[in-house]
């Protein structure tokens, strides 16, 4: 793919920063705290990454323990399914942190775009999460009523807390963002066109 230069997005940089086009390759303290703040963002998301991959580690260590033990059908059932839910929360927190993970922008407005692509995509980690504790939630269900029935009910009360617990983290996390969205809002106007967040 060809890198097009984007003269709006170079006309609003300056616009931004106040200066003219001569001045704007100076840096400013908008920039510097906008780099700072995707740096930090970049070193939270590498911790992320690693404590996400780590917990997988755990989770699969458990399974081939559990596989040990006893080779059952419900074990193996348990067993497999507890690799596939680790692997695909791993694999899309990898994937949604991408943009995290790599070199940082170079310009200030180019920072700007790069904390809206963060922006945007942890927006996205609500909607996952929600999804993945359902779809997990109703394989529980299944399995217990299937194999240990008597377990079914406390099985539905442990499920209950957990979805009144995600319900309330969901509103807190929505009230964060909505704040982080806000400041970015007013460092400067976002662009139009298509979705800086990409697929």
């Amino acid at each position: 793919m060809t890198d097009t230069p984007n003269l709006e997005w170079d006309d609003w940089q300056v616009a931004w920063r106040g200066g003219s086009p001569a001045t704007a390759a100076t840096p400013t303290p908008q920039a510097a705290n906008l780099e700072r703040r995707l740096m930090r963002e970049r070193r939270a998301a590498r911790v992320y990454t690693a404590l996400d991959v780590f917990v997988a580690i755990v989770f699969c260590s458990v399974g081939v323990y559990a596989l040990t033990q006893r080779r059952s059908l419900p074990v193996v059932v348990w067993t497999i399914s507890l690799f596939v839910f680790t692997a695909s929360a791993l694999a899309w927190a990898i994937w949604n942190r991408r943009d995290a993970l790599v070199a940082s922008a170079g310009s200030t407005s180019d920072f700007l775009a790069a904390l809206r692509v963060r922006l945007e995509r942890r927006e996205r980690v609500p909607r996952f999460i929600l999804r993945f504790a359902a779809v997990e939630m109703a394989f529980g269900l299944a399995f217990y009523a299937i194999w240990s029935p008597d377990w079914l009910g406390r099985a539905a009360k442990i499920y209950g807390v957990v979805a009144l617990c995600l319900a309330a983290w969901w509103r807190w996390y929505l009230r964060r963002l909505g704040r982080e969205r806000a400041q970015l809002d007013a460092l400067g106007p976002e662009p139009d066109g298509p979705a800086s967040a990409g697929p």
